[in-house]
């Protein structure tokens, strides 16, 4: 009898399904994390970003120790990255939007890319990564080679950036909704170098030691100077001896727009004196850090410390978004959204109408928390 093409069609249909069905990345939903996978786990932004993507790392270690975890980041960032005891090798981010070659050198197995960027995408697929996840609400991933996806949103979640790049790992069948503290447990910040005896002689023994990171280069809303200003003014009656860190420019700026804040006694001035790995193991040292959502606070709530973060009302910068991971971060935001009259200026650095509002009064109050905390302790 002879056969009819549709019975043709079906066979061939049925030969192709035998012979891919052993082919793990052709399912769009799942990947399977295979022992000795290398997995890349790409965050070319700023250290906050970093500090909320390190955890993925611990997650997948976690359920597969003998993957090897290739942190694909910004050149700035590597000193930090490599502190986390659950990355193995990094790849610098810049070098990866371009080089194909280099990047197939890699010769990486999976490739997570939580937010999306998307030069790396592309070079990936070029490259020949096998798995390539990405997120299907985001319609241009498509276009970006990804070919396993995962589905979810982030505008409006009340989740934290942390809990929501998490949600990648479903494509891996990881599902997993860790707490803060678990989150920077994930993190695994352990490999940090000694603390040096001139920096250690920055803290005035017997000293509450607090870190007040006035400016942020442009990456989030500021606290008024005049604010932090009146602030130390409150401290100066406790046994709590304020450090401002930052950078030798923003140091600069400070100067400049308000000296009065570097002459008071109570005040240690430490701008532009650490390198990020000397800067890290300072922070551990001390007892607690204010600042606005930039990278110090996430290093420092990380790292188990005090760390108070000053929040706008807005979506994508609130406190609830980008709240400090660790069992002791905690997040200050005065209105849970921005008013309706606000006139801001939409682009970052600078206090705004959300971040004035939070008064110097409510700040001292949450650090002679801390301060009577750790006198309690003492006795």
């Amino acid at each position: 009898m002879q056969r009819t093409a549709a019975a043709n069609l079906f066979e061939m249909i049925l030969a192709w399904q035998s012979k891919h069905r052993e082919r793990r990345y052709w399912r769009p939903w799942r990947a399977e994390l295979c022992p000795g996978a290398r997995v890349g786990l790409v965050q070319a932004g700023n250290l906050g970003d970093v500090v909320h993507t390190l955890p993925m790392a611990g997650a997948i270690k976690a359920a597969c120790p003998t993957a090897t975890i290739v942190f694909i980041g910004r050149r700035y960032t590597e000193s930090l990255v490599r502190t986390s005891k659950y990355v193995d090798e990094f790849f610098d981010a810049e070098l990866a939007k371009r080089d194909a070659d280099a990047f197939a050198a890699q010769k990486l197995d999976i490739l997570l890319n939580p937010y999306r960027w998307k030069e790396i995408a592309r070079t990936a697929t070029r490259a020949g990564v096998p798995v390539r996840i990405g997120n299907f609400r985001r319609r241009n991933v498509l276009f970006l080679g990804c070919n396993r996806f995962v589905f979810y949103g982030r505008a409006r979640t009340g989740l934290n950036e942390g809990a929501l790049n998490m949600r990648d790992l479903r494509a891996l069948g990881l599902r997993l909704e860790p707490s803060n503290a678990e989150m920077a447990a994930l993190a695994g910040l352990s490999r940090l170098e000694p603390l040096a005896a001139e920096h250690r002689a920055l803290f005035a023994p017997g000293y509450f030691h607090l870190l007040l990171q006035t400016k942020t280069d442009g990456h989030g809303r500021e606290w008024p100077l005049e604010h932090f200003f009146t602030l130390v003014r409150l401290l100066a009656a406790e046994r709590v001896q304020v450090i401002l860190s930052g950078t030798a420019a923003q140091g600069n700026i400070v100067r400049t727009a308000c000296p009065a804040l570097l002459t008071e006694p109570n005040v240690t001035d430490a701008f532009g004196r650490f390198t990020l790995p000397q800067l890290l193991a300072f922070i551990a040292a001390a007892d607690g850090i204010v600042s606005a959502s930039t990278g110090p606070v996430h290093l420092a709530a990380v790292l188990g410390i005090h760390a108070l973060g000053i929040f706008p009302g807005r979506d994508s910068l609130n406190g609830k978004r980008w709240f400090p991971l660790g069992p002791k971060g905690e997040a200050l935001q005065a209105v849970e959204f921005c008013p309706r009259n606000a006139k801001c200026d939409l682009s970052l650095g600078g206090p705004c109408q959300c971040t004035i509002s939070i008064t110097p009064q409510m700040v001292y109050k949450r650090v002679m928390a801390w301060y009577n905390d750790r006198k309690r302790l003492a006795v």
